[in-house]
């Protein structure tokens, strides 16, 4: 656990400093600077995923009150119980006026919401753009997931006949 996740932190670290330009961000004081975490650990990374939201909360340093964190975080009620809903939520996590770290809630959605369907991350991110309009905004995607899988598949592995699979004719 502890392996995968320093596997999983230098990887972030490595994609981080690779879609930097040094030099190239001209630092606009006074304007908002928000990055966003979308991680949906609705698997079983879900202590994984959750760990990672809590040391980036942990290690957040913003240069001024404009820089917010704002995460959705789609992970399990308890660990790797899949039979129990839960509610996705907005966080933001930004400097308070007297200079801490304060987290806020910013929405809770519904329990059946689909955290990977593409009208859940349109509306997370319209969300997000209503709350803090006209802002400079950067974005990490985190999940898990088998890749592409044909229907029932991960059931049955041994089964599966490529053959016969229309998809792929």
């Amino acid at each position: 656990s502890h392996i995968l996740r320093n596997i999983l932190a230098l990887i972030i670290t490595g994609c981080c400093l690779m879609a930097c330009t040094f030099g190239g961000y001209d630092y606009e004081a006074g304007r908002k600077n928000i990055f966003i975490i979308y991680s949906i650990g609705y698997n079983n990374l879900d202590y994984d995923l959750s760990q990672d939201i809590d040391d980036a909360i942990e290690n957040f340093r913003p240069l001024s009150p404009m820089d917010i964190l704002v995460i959705f975080d789609h992970t399990t009620a308890k660990y790797r119980n899949y039979t129990i809903p839960s509610s996705p939520t907005l966080t933001q996590v930004r400097l308070s006026p007297k200079g801490r770290i304060a987290k806020d809630t910013l929405k809770v959605y519904p329990e059946t919401t689909i955290s990977a369907s593409p009208e859940t991350m349109r509306q997370v991110l319209d969300d997000i753009r209503s709350i803090h309009p006209d802002a400079d905004y950067g974005i990490l995607f985190s999940s898990h997931s088998t890749g592409w899988a044909p229907q029932d598949y991960c059931n049955a592995p041994g089964e599966y006949d490529p053959e016969a699979d229309p998809d792929l004719g």
